[in-house]
């Protein structure tokens, strides 16, 4: 199959593409979306599944490259994250009383109802 592919191209005497491009453009996965209302949309499933780290909850960067072009990419994080001080003051801040009582329940409460 490729390299039928190539013989087409080299009847067509198109610009010559080197063969890790042939390969690229064989495996793109191409699909269209709505963006909705408030910036929403939707990765078609065939995208999802050919992106094994396209799941529910994942953090993606977003770069533009054109002016008509946009990039999803999976997040990468550039700094090294202390975790026991995080948590340290999650439960702190979790911790503090106000005058009308506890922030931590007032959000779950309010999540809940929500």
């Amino acid at each position: 199959m490729i390299s039928e592919l190539l013989r087409t191209i080299n009847n067509f005497h198109l610009t010559k593409f080197r063969f890790s491009d042939i390969l690229n453009i064989m495996d793109n996965t191409q699909g269209t979306a709505i963006i909705r209302d408030r910036g929403q949309f939707t990765i078609p499933d065939r995208i999802r599944e050919a992106l094994k780290w396209a799941l529910p909850n994942s953090v993606v960067s977003l770069v533009t490259t054109s002016k008509n072009e946009l990039l999803i990419k999976p997040y990468q994080a550039s700094m090294d994250i202390d975790w026991e001080q995080m948590w340290k003051e999650i439960y702190k801040a979790r911790s503090v009383k106000g005058k009308r009582g506890n922030l931590s329940n007032f959000i779950t409460s309010d999540r809940e109802n929500h």
